[in-house]
């Protein structure tokens, strides 16, 4: 499918990139570093993951906010390490996850006072979403980036395929948060041209669109963007 997927996109004098939440071992490397350069994109990034990395993204959490706020809070903290004090080719969520790992030994069995037991709690939290991050075919894809979201702002001819499971959610944060760094780069691109616009037109087929997680803001994105030269058709059934 994927092979036929670039082959018949090659032909037409695309650039094909597929990332393949279903078959992990055919897909294109997205790693959401590549497209961090600030604080800014730090804490995009760790609220898009921790949003969708539970069962049901779209559901009113009624649970105290602590615990989703202190993870975020600890996740941002995490990628500003990676980021700022390791060199670039540590640069990953695999750096991120060591770093949790090694976090975790600050732990003493007892003698812990209630603070400590409410950060331990949170950290208990943050693990048990960031679990993904601990499958080697995630880790693999993850690791470095070969999908170049910035060539789609370009007049590069550039079909990205993303393809994924149609029995489980389980994956499609990943999904999520590459979408919203997509947009991210589009829109800043468009908007730093004297035409405000991207030089080629750039158009979403959204397939399955209540899948594939949530993309923060997305309804002020999609009533913005055309403006931009950038288009999006969602599809529902």
């Amino acid at each position: 499918m994927c092979l036929a997927i670039r082959k018949a996109n090659c032909s037409q004098g695309y650039d094909v990139k597929v990332f393949n939440l279903k078959d992990r071992d055919k897909s294109d490397h997205y790693n959401p570093f590549a497209y961090i350069h600030d604080t800014d994109d730090i804490v995009v990034v760790a609220k898009n993951l921790i949003k969708n990395m539970k069962e049901d993204p779209r559901q009113k959490n009624t649970a105290d906010p602590i615990w989703e706020e202190g993870s975020t809070s600890l996740l941002e903290a995490l990628l500003a390490y990676v980021y700022f004090e390791q060199p670039p080719e540590m640069h990953n969520m695999n750096s991120v996850m060591e770093l949790f790992v090694l976090m975790q030994h600050r732990y003493g069995p007892q003698g812990r006072s209630q603070l400590d037991k409410t950060a331990q709690s949170i950290d208990v939290s943050l693990g048990m979403r960031m679990s993904a991050f601990n499958i080697p075919s995630i880790m693999k894809i993850c690791e470095d980036d070969t999908i170049h979201l910035e060539e789609l702002a370009s007049d590069k001819k550039v079909a990205l395929f993303v393809v994924t499971p149609d029995t489980t959610t389980a994956y499609n944060f990943l999904a999520a948060v590459m979408f919203q760094q997509c947009f991210q780069i589009l829109v800043h691109t468009a908007d730093n041209r004297e035409d405000h616009c991207l030089p080629r037109h750039v158009r979403f087929l959204l397939d399955e669109f209540p899948n594939i997680g949530m993309i923060p803001d997305f309804q002020i994105l999609i009533s913005t963007i055309r403006s931009r030269n950038i288009g999006c058709t969602l599809i529902y059934q």
